[in-house]
């Protein structure tokens, strides 16, 4: 499959943007363009745009937007940003039996990205940040209002393109994904701290304050 299974997608010249974007927007997303291997929007004032689909028209048509951010002031992302392989499959266990299966996105695995939906919008809910004995920093987020992740194009440190486990934001419109409260946003951020191993040393928040980490 193809749209259903964008797995298959391996070159650095795919235009991501062109190629799944009028599906991510008759799905309900927001998106925005996202420069080509990179996580930073292509866009000036990004947090407030309402694409359209001659925005993406216009957007497609510049071979340097290859990549597909959506905005998560709607569609808030728990962004399991651990390196620990352990500890990010309880991670996702926890979110799916309190919330429901979510369709998951991995750019260096096993960090992982679950999409939600939220009927009231909040800001960014995170853990502290953690480094383990071998110097790794370990962290989880719940992005929000003013915050994005990459759906699609090719992750900057992996230099591969992001997968999707089973379901992609290709599948599910966004009205069907499961629902999270600010309030359920905050359990899941306090779990992380409750799993973490004693040797893990905490040292603070220490992420960009508008664009994932993952």
């Amino acid at each position: 499959m193809t749209e259903n299974n964008p797995h298959h997608i391996s070159s650095k010249e795919t235009h991501f943007l062109k190629e799944h974007g009028t599906t991510i927007l008759k799905n309900g997303y927001d998106l925005i363009p996202v420069k080509a291997e990179s996580k930073i929007p292509a866009i000036s004032s990004w947090q407030k745009t309402k694409a359209t689909q001659a925005d993406l028209d216009a957007w497609s048509s510049n071979p340097s937007f290859r990549s597909v951010g959506i905005l998560t002031a709607q569609t808030p992302a728990v962004d399991i940003d651990c390196l620990d392989a352990d500890i990010s499959k309880r991670m996702i266990e926890f979110c799916e039996a309190k919330l429901g299966v979510a369709p998951k996105r991995v750019g260096l695995a096993p960090k992982t990205i679950l999409v939600y939906r939220t009927e009231t919008p909040f800001k960014k809910i995170q853990s502290p940040a953690f480094l383990d004995p071998e110097g790794r920093k370990h962290q989880v987020e719940v992005l929000g209002d003013r915050n994005q992740f990459i759906a699609f194009g090719i992750h900057p440190n992996t230099r591969k393109p992001y997968t999707w486990s089973e379901t992609s934001i290709l599948d599910v419109p966004q009205n069907q994904l499961p629902l999270i409260t600010k309030e359920q946003a905050q359990e899941i951020a306090d779990y992380f701290v409750s799993i973490v191993p004693e040797d893990w040393k905490e040292v603070g928040t220490g992420t960009q304050p508008q664009i994932e980490a993952s």
